[in-house]
């Protein structure tokens, strides 16, 4: 009896697999639109523009901050004519979305507690308090010097 040399495990990638085919496609066009859209704009904007996808005739752009995002805004018209062209489907709107922090749930993020203020300076901020005569204000701050110092002990 021969001892068959192939190996019986193929990869699953080695197999023809219409989804994965599917999202290699849809993450290729995605990348494509990135690049055409970072072509358009200026080279320090461009490094913001983080994803970017076509929806229902709208071209979505993701960034990383709002200060980025009223610059791309002025880009909207030169983004929608050259995106228009550049993929044969007419844009009409312009929509921007924030990133601004990772996606997902990290060890971290289940554990962290809000930093707390020292007890001395809790009681530095009782000093300060009483030299205020806006009277609204001073209730305020007294309150939540209260609670802050509940909060540390």
């Amino acid at each position: 009896m021969a001892i068959s040399k192939t190996n019986p495990f193929e990869t699953p990638l080695a197999y023809q697999n219409s989804t994965i085919n599917s999202l290699l496609n849809q993450l290729e066009y995605q990348k494509n639109i990135l690049r055409n859209i970072r072509t358009v704009l200026p080279k320090p904007l461009a490094q913001h523009a983080m994803h970017g996808l076509i929806k229902d005739h709208c071209l979505i752009i993701y960034t990383d901050s709002a200060v980025w995002a009223t610059q791309l805004r002025f880009y909207q018209q030169t983004l929608l004519n050259d995106l228009t062209i550049a993929h044969a489907r007419p844009l009409k709107a312009l929509k921007i979305k924030l990133i601004s922090e990772p996606t997902g749930v990290t060890g971290n993020s289940l554990t962290n507690k809000p930093l707390m203020p020292s007890i001395e300076a809790i009681e530095s901020m009782q000093i300060d308090i009483m030299t205020i005569s806006d009277e609204p204000l001073r209730l305020a701050l007294t309150k939540l010097n209260t609670t802050l110092k509940k909060q540390v002990r």
